[in-house]
């Protein structure tokens, strides 16, 4: 089961955990260099949490995907997107790309930047997919994304989403105790045949 929703700040062991299980290249992707646990872990004690938006994305209540928006300008914000490699072409980027423009959108940012390496072909494809625009500067390269205006049907989209999330979270976590209850001392019931 798929569950995209916002993370707080007692998530950064979470956050932690997704960084440390992507490849090599994708954190060197993310981070703009090689970065190991001592890097990750300074980068995650520095968050401030005030002034961002970090949506996961949980298959089976395991964050596989993270998209993290922060503001850097009154109508501006910097956006940064992973996934694991086992779950990359899946659609997980989009959709939380296309998430996180709804909520920039509805919090007054009107353009979003994601300064990656120009050879990083995964967010070349989603400037195509949702018609931002791409600058080169040698190896780097900035992506641009306008969100447009805040009106009562993003409102209300935001507002669906935020609902979806939760109640995905809730079912994650009734799944996840009954699996647990059914690996205890009772056998799980077999199958009729």
């Amino acid at each position: 089961m798929q569950v995209i929703r916002p993370l707080v700040p007692i998530e950064a062991s979470s956050m932690r955990e997704h960084f440390l299980r992507l490849r090599d290249e994708d954190r060197y992707l993310r981070f703009g260099g090689p970065a190991r646990e001592g890097m990750v872990d300074r980068y995650l004690a520095g968050i401030d949490w005030t002034h961002s938006i970090r949506l996961g994305c949980f298959l089976d209540a395991t964050l596989r995907g993270l998209a993290e928006l922060v503001r850097s300008g009154e109508h501006a914000a910097e956006l940064a997107l992973t996934v694991e490699a086992p779950f990359q072409h899946r659609g997980i980027a989009s959709d939380l790309l296309r998430r996180v423009l709804v909520l920039a959108r509805n919090r007054g940012v009107r353009q979003i930047i994601s300064y990656c390496l120009a050879d990083n072909q995964n967010m070349r494809g989603l400037v195509r997919k949702f018609t931002g625009r791409i600058e080169f500067d040698g190896a780097n390269a900035a992506a641009h994304f306008s969100t447009g205006v805040a009106n009562p049907l993003s409102f209300w989209h935001e507002s669906v989403q935020s609902a979806n999330g939760l109640v995905g979270s809730l079912a994650q976590q009734l799944i996840g105790r009954g699996q647990a209850a059914a690996g205890g001392s009772e056998p799980a019931p077999k199958p009729i045949s």
